[in-house]
């Protein structure tokens, strides 16, 4: 999607014709690869555009299949502001008075919460305000020095330091 918008903003800045040229070929590109991710089979395992390591034989077949697929599915689907919308996420569209807008790509990306996760989370806040807001005791962290730490034993050691203390004091009378 970034290099999408970047592609898209080179070819209004472009100054000479080459340029603008190349810019349009990156930026076809581009939203080619992003027709294969929106359009791609939801039933079938992903093929990355960009793997870590190659594809085999097969793999790279069955995505350029997949590419031209999702090509033709675009050139089929009219409108397109859906997709206009996923790949840019801008907010803006042709007709912005629309009351059907399309979704931003996060939320078509993002899963949302069954009904059971979300019954787990409202018992457990339950649970949490039923119990008056205990709060839990903190742990040490690695880098934090024994003096900051409050608790029982150290209660008891403060005041023997503060009586040696006195005494040290009163040593010098």
């Amino acid at each position: 999607m970034r290099k999408l918008r970047q592609a898209k903003n080179r070819i209004k800045q472009a100054t000479d014709e080459a340029e603008r040229s190349e810019q349009e070929k990156k930026f076809q590109t581009y939203r080619e690869e992003m027709m294969y991710i929106y359009y791609y089979p939801k039933a079938e395992p992903y093929l990355s555009l960009f793997p870590s390591a190659p594809h085999s034989e097969e793999d790279q077949k069955r995505q350029k299949e997949l590419r031209a697929e999702a090509i033709a599915q675009f050139e089929k689907e009219q409108p397109t502001e859906a997709f206009h919308h996923f790949c840019f996420n801008d907010g803006k569209s042709k007709d912005s008075s629309s009351a059907n807008e399309a979704r931003p790509a996060v939320e078509l990306l993002l899963k949302k919460p069954t009904k059971e996760q979300v019954k787990k989370q409202k018992k457990a806040r339950s649970k949490r305000e039923k119990s008056g807001g205990k709060t839990k005791p903190t742990p040490a962290l690695v880098d934090q020095d024994d003096d900051d730490m409050p608790d029982a034993s150290k209660a008891a050691s403060d005041k023997e330091d503060e009586e040696e203390e006195q005494e040290e004091d009163d040593f010098f009378l």
